[in-house]
């Protein structure tokens, strides 16, 4: 993937995360403003602040868990759901029971509850924010009813009762924007994965492409070595000259096979300039990169053929690119440039391809030339106008 790409991708989970944190933080700011105001029971406070710390931390460990793509991690269980919401709980049951305590507590569980059901598919998401919206309030309502508060009173209703219809917006509105934010993390983690599968697709039709061209080469010399050793064992038993030159012309048939698979192998079989160009935009194009062709339609040698078709693969393994030009100029000789930027410090070297393509060049006349500096990498391969044409 190209490396605008990656970036992007990166910085689309940071907005999402950052998104999600406001979300905790601002839920639980008002909960901590309220407990501080609150000087009833000091020893009270400190717990209150320890279980909002410990519902802050359990917060943190879903965000974080989410990152490999929100809506595709792994299901907490029953019990694992339990554990994470236990310090919200706690810190609502232990102001419950306190008939100063705001009704807007029962958002610090909210929070939890809310953040477990991002890896959720949505029927349960549903499910599961009504079910733990009711046993969040039946907590409430119960420590209430327990230290002998009038029904409405436990449940809010009494002098809090105007707070009750900002309570409620903040219960439908902060998971609505959580889970909004998953759907935008979770197209973005398709999109990548899309990309991806579609750059890999293209290798594998590349590979395909090849194995029909071995195909072609070994299987039609093949089948002539069987007829022509067929024919040279029938021969034997009655002209033995004939025989001899039937195993000559089936050794020449060899030699052929051998010689255009190495040719095949190396990259030298005749194929189209222009046809190798539009393959490597297309995979280029694949893998998130911009290429721009100028090459000239009397332009044709196979030679620079090979050698669009490394600089390729060079810019796929060592590069995260995302611009790729290529340039032909003539002169007194002829010179096919490409040139990625973004390379990797492994570019240069090019292993094995680059070095087979200057004794391939060096042989026809012509060199190669290859430069990198920290934003660029560039193969260049020149043949005397002569050879070239």
């Amino acid at each position: 993937m190209a490396k605008s790409s990656s970036d992007g991708f990166v910085l689309t989970w940071r907005y999402t995360q950052a998104s999600l944190w406001i979300y905790v933080v601002a839920l639980q700011a008002g909960a901590v403003a309220n407990m501080v105001g609150l000087q009833d029971n000091v020893a009270r406070q400190g717990a209150g602040l320890v279980l909002i710390a410990l519902n802050t931390a359990v917060a943190g460990v879903l965000i974080n868990r989410a990152r490999p793509g929100l809506g595709r991690g792994e299901t907490p269980s029953l019990r694992a759901r339990a554990a994470m919401l236990t310090p919200g709980l706690a810190f609502l049951a232990l102001w419950s029971v306190n008939p100063a305590g705001p009704i807007g507590y029962v958002l610090v569980p909210w929070i939890t509850a809310s953040l477990l059901a991002v890896p959720l598919e949505s029927r349960e998401r549903t499910r599961w924010l009504v079910v733990s919206g009711l046993a969040i309030l039946a907590v409430r309502g119960g420590a209430g009813l327990l230290t002998g508060l009038p029904v409405e009173r436990a449940l809010g209703a009494g002098p809090e009762r105007s707070a009750v219809i900002s309570i409620a917006i903040f219960a439908v509105l902060g998971p609505s924007l959580v889970l909004f934010q998953v759907w935008l993390w979770d197209l973005m983690v398709r999109v990548r994965d899309s990309g991806q599968a579609e750059t890999e697709l293209v290798r594998v039709r590349e590979r395909l492409r090849f194995a029909a061209d071995l195909h072609d080469v070994q299987g039609h010399h093949l089948q002539v070595l069987a007829l022509k050793t067929e024919l040279a064992e029938r021969q034997l038993d009655h002209d033995v000259e004939a025989a001899r030159t039937t195993l000559r012309e089936a050794q020449a048939v060899a030699r052929e096979a051998l010689t255009q698979t190495r040719d095949l192998a190396h990259g030298y079989r005749a194929v189209s300039l222009r046809e190798e160009a539009t393959n490597a935009a297309a995979i280029l194009a694949a893998a998130g990169a911009r290429c721009e062709l100028h090459l000239p339609e009397a332009l044709d040698h196979p030679l620079f053929a090979s050698l669009l078709r490394e600089a390729t693969t060079n810019v796929l393994r060592h590069s995260s690119a995302e611009h790729v030009e290529v340039v032909a100029s003539d002169g007194d000789s002829v010179t096919l440039r490409i040139t990625n930027d973004h390379p990797s410090g492994s570019s240069a070297t090019g292993g094995e391809g680059i070095a087979g393509l200057r004794e391939r060049f060096a042989a026809a006349g012509g060199h190669i030339d290859v430069e990198q500096d920290a934003d660029c990498f560039s193969i260049a391969g020149t043949l005397p106008r002569e050879v070239a044409e």
